[in-house]
């Protein structure tokens, strides 16, 4: 396959990618304008109206009450000024809820193992690589860890 070097095809890429990114940065300012404009009018309802305004409006909104807590947290704590690329990126899985899971693993290693296969299913995964060259498939792990967590049960009852 040949490779086409042309300074034109490496401007258009670049110009894609600056739009891209401005467009997440200017996605970002708009849900911190949102989060802002929601503090306003809960600050302005009489106490135990928010929710109930928010349910009224939310077809119309477009988002759930969660949703309407996590642009208003954001926008606490966070202003709309120029972001860095990671802060873009830290803002936007605090506000789409997709932040990190940082939750201590559980102590069984079934528990563990979903953790992993839930992961694995979110970013289209279907074989583990194990060493440089050696890959299994969810299945086969699953097979392993399970056999493994078996033995000692095994050698007990003999």
């Amino acid at each position: 396959m040949d490779i086409i070097q042309t300074p034109e095809l490496a401007q258009a890429i670049g110009v894609m990618y600056r739009r891209a990114r401005d467009s997440q940065r200017e996605s970002i300012a708009y849900l911190i304008e949102c989060g802002e404009a929601l503090r306003r009018q809960k600050a302005a309802l009489p106490h135990g109206e928010w929710e109930l305004w928010l349910k009224a409006h939310e077809e119309i909104l477009g988002f759930s009450l969660r949703q309407a807590q996590r642009m208003m947290q954001v926008a606490k704590t966070t202003s709309t000024s120029d972001f860095s690329d990671d802060e873009c990126a830290k803002i936007s899985r605090a506000i789409w809820g997709n932040e990190p899971d940082t939750s201590p693993l559980p102590h069984d290693p079934f528990g563990n193992f979903e953790r992993f296969r839930n992961w694995a299913m979110k970013h289209h995964t279907d074989f583990v690589e194990l060493s440089v060259g050696q890959r299994a498939s969810l299945m086969e792990l699953y097979a392993l860890i399970g056999r493994v967590l078996t033995l000692p049960a095994a050698k007990e009852a003999a």
